[in-house]
């Protein structure tokens, strides 16, 4: 009976200490589809979506800076290979490709159009230089 008290005991402290609490963030931007989260780390992280929206946390998700995407495409996935160099995929109102890449953190992002009518939809990298990005032809 004691190696059942103890085990239920240990038990029950272990999910305590492993408990975690979710808090509600109010949006940055209200009325815009989120696509893709990504951290890079477990301060600094990404978020993307409609209307070439790319949010920005160094502080673990607390608070959420927009970032200048230059586009106002549908910005759907998000990759970093480390904490500067990042890539996002992206798709026009007419279903252009975009490949999007920073080298500073998402200070600045430049934008390369697919001359193809390719709408990408995902972005993985296996390490910093090689990457596959999922796509559809229209």
């Amino acid at each position: 009976m004691k190696k059942y008290s103890f085990f239920l005991i240990t038990l029950f402290a272990l999910n305590v200490s492993f408990a975690q609490t979710w808090k509600r963030i109010v949006p940055v931007i209200p009325d815009i589809l989120l696509r893709d989260v990504k951290f890079v780390d477990v301060n600094t992280g990404y978020v993307v979506g409609d209307s070439g929206l790319i949010l920005k946390t160094t502080d673990g998700g607390e608070k959420w800076y927009r970032q200048n995407s230059g586009t106002k495409g549908t910005i759907n996935s998000v990759y970093f290979t480390d904490l500067n160099t990042g890539f996002a995929v992206a798709v026009t109102g007419t279903g252009t490709g975009m490949l999007l890449k920073t080298s500073d953190g998402g200070e600045h992002w430049i934008v390369h159009r697919i001359d193809s009518l390719f709408g990408l939809w995902n972005i993985f990298f296996l390490n910093h230089d090689t990457g596959f990005a999922l796509g559809t032809y229209y």
